[in-house]
């Protein structure tokens, strides 16, 4: 699992219009454009799991990922956050990891868990 750079800058060259030009996943999650939007779409599926109170996600959410290059060559991007925040019965914060499957093809969030 790597960490994506935080507004990573784009080459000229690279995928940042069109995720199926990316050599990899890193690639990908650094230089794609739309990403973003995956990381958006992931909250708001996030936030509909939670049972008590709105979750918190840091400023730059969903910024890691898995080596390889399986995110290009399915279409399917998963993308985790280890450090959201989930409240709990007592109303106290429990932090969480948030893994959500972002389909590319269709834009939407295929599946969401929160640990």
């Amino acid at each position: 699992m790597h960490r994506a750079a935080p507004l990573a800058k784009y080459r000229r060259g690279s995928c940042n219009s069109d995720w199926r030009q990316c050599s990899d996943n890193a690639d990908l999650i650094n230089n794609f454009g739309d990403i973003s939007r995956g990381s958006v779409s992931c909250q708001y599926a996030a936030k509909k799991l939670a049972k008590y109170g709105s979750p918190s996600f840091p400023f730059f959410s969903f910024s890691r990922f898995h080596t390889g290059s399986d995110y290009v060559r399915t279409g399917l991007a998963t993308l985790i956050e280890p450090e959201a925040e989930f409240q709990n019965g007592y109303g106290a914060r429990v932090h969480s990891v948030v893994t959500c499957k972002y389909d590319l093809n269709s834009q939407q969030v295929v599946d969401v868990s929160v640990d």
